[in-house]
């Protein structure tokens, strides 16, 4: 069975040029596996506060995105211990995160509730 995905790595800096280039300041903040590292999205808000995404799959096996923290914003230092937790599960993780001062970041991926 062949596996077609884009490798992690294209996929991140592709991202974080388009991000970039669109006026949301994004950072790779930790490099995972090449190939098939999970990808960990830090948003950050005006007011500190930041959402996570995690990378995952639906149920047809397509990529999708969960919401970790119940979905809500969380300060920097309840993020962090998320990031280092998941950190500990699977040190393949790629981390980005991203500037959303003007709170206009949209992510075009399916989202799972």
């Amino acid at each position: 069975m062949s596996d077609d995905r884009l490798p992690a790595d294209v996929w991140v800096h592709a991202q974080l040029r388009r991000w970039n280039s669109e006026g949301f300041p994004a950072v790779l903040l930790r490099r995972g596996d090449a190939h098939g590292g999970a990808i960990i999205l830090k948003i950050v808000a005006a007011d500190e506060t930041c959402r996570i995404l995690t990378q995952t799959r639906d149920s047809d096996g397509n990529p999708a995105w969960m919401q970790a923290l119940q979905g809500q914003a969380a300060n920097p230092a309840d993020a962090e211990a998320y990031v280092g937790r998941a950190l500990q599960r699977d040190p393949d993780l790629w981390v980005i995160e991203i500037e959303d001062r003007r709170g206009l970041w949209s992510f075009d991926g399916k989202v799972l509730k």
